[in-house]
This record gives structure tokens, C-alpha cells and sequence, in this order.
């Protein structure tokens, strides 16, 4: 009797696993555009009489089309100030990325792989008065993100996001109904930011 009970107790439990409802995208992804707007300050002593600090933002769009296909775009810019006694050295950076692919799903994941369509970067460096141009880095030919919906504290409140992470492990988060501003503070002690905001 004990070994019957067991036996349809295991039956019944497998039987409710494999009527458990799968994983799947938020509706209405396809056709879909998620929006993340990056804002950085740093600042720190670099030793006597010197400091650096560093101010920037970017913003990414991933458009989820509704034949499979997927795009990138990504722009921003950076400056990076080394102050001495009587000098300075700045870097002002822009660039704009835009990324073409497709995305799928699997389970309760979003792969999204994706090729450069096109790039524009500049880099000046002012030393006092002489300035010049540098070279850019260059963009990843390839880029792979794999996102999924989570929930996020956004302003005081509960938000669904779309979290994307990318071949190096970095992590962006997109609002779902409206764009996230994430908001990074540097030196001495690095804090983080979620804010809603309205369409850039």
C-alpha cells in the first residue's frame, strides 16, 4: 500500500512539471524599441597636485522588428579631465554605433547576435592651449547580448526590466514601458542609480 502511494504521488508531481506553463518574452516584444541612458562621474586625486575626472553619458536602443530582425544603436560622449597646478590634459570622446542582426528565444532568455553597420568616432586632446586628434578605439565587429525580463527597483517602485548582458559579462538595463536612466558615481565609493524617465 505504501510503495502504491509513493508511486502515484511521483506520477502526479511529474505530471504537474510537465503541465507547468514554459518561460516566455514580455507580450508584444516584436516591433518593440527598449531604451538605457548611461550617466557616469568619477573623480579622484592622482597624486600631488593632481586629479582626474571623468563625465560622460550614452544611450542604447535595441529595436526588436518584427520579421526577427534586430538593431543597435549606441552614441555618446565622454570627457576626461587631468588637472595639474598650472596645466591640463582633456579628452572629449564621441561616438556613435549602430548594430545589425537578429534575436531569438530560448526559454525564458533573448539572444540577440548582432554585426557593425556603421560607426563615427572623434577623440580631442587639449593641452592648454595646443590641441589634436586622436585615434579611436575600435568598435567590436560582433557584438552577442543575452537578456531577460526581471524586476527592478526603478524611482521607489517595482519595475519590469529587460536586463541585456554582453560577451564581457556587462550588464544594461532597459525599461520595458519607458526608458532607464542609470545613473554610476565614482571614487572614493562606487554607487548606482535607477531612474524613469521620458523618451530622449
Amino acid at each position: 500500500m505504501f510503495k502504491k502511494a509513493v508511486l502515484l504521488f511521483f506520477t502526479m508531481l511529474i505530471s504537474i512539471v510537465s503541465c507547468a506553463p514554459p518561460h516566455h518574452a514580455p507580450a508584444g516584444l516584436e516591433g518593440m524599441t527598449v531604451s538605457s541612458h548611461m550617466k557616469e562621474t568619477w573623480g579622484y586625486g592622482c597624486g600631488r597636485d593632481c586629479t582626474f575626472n571623468s563625465d560622460g553619458s550614452d544611450k542604447t536602443e535595441l529595436i526588436f522588428e518584427a520579421s526577427g530582425a534586430a538593431k543597435m544603436n549606441n552614441a555618446g560622449r565622454y570627457v576626461n579631465v587631468i588637472h595639474y597646478p598650472h596645466s591640463f590634459i582633456l579628452d572629449a570622446k564621441k561616438w556613435s554605433y549602430n548594430y545589425k542582426g537578429r534575436w531569438s528565444i530560448t526559454g525564458d532568455e533573448i539572444e540577440i547576435v548582432l554585426a557593425l553597420a556603421g560607426s563615427e568616432c572623434s577623440v580631442q586632446r587639449s593641452e592648454g592651449k595646443k590641441k589634436m586628434m586622436l585615434a579611436c578605439e575600435k568598435p567590436l565587429p560582433s557584438r552577442l547580448l543575452i537578456c531577460r525580463v526581471d524586476k527592478k527597483n526603478i524611482s521607489d517602485v517595482e519595475r519590469d526590466v529587460l536586463i541585456c548582458r554582453d560577451e564581457a559579462g556587462s550588464e544594461v538595463v532597459f525599461g520595458i514601458d519607458q526608458p532607464i536612466v542609470t545613473v554610476i558615481l565614482g571614487e572614493p565609493s562606487v554607487k548606482t542609480y535607477f531612474y524613469t524617465t521620458k523618451p530622449f
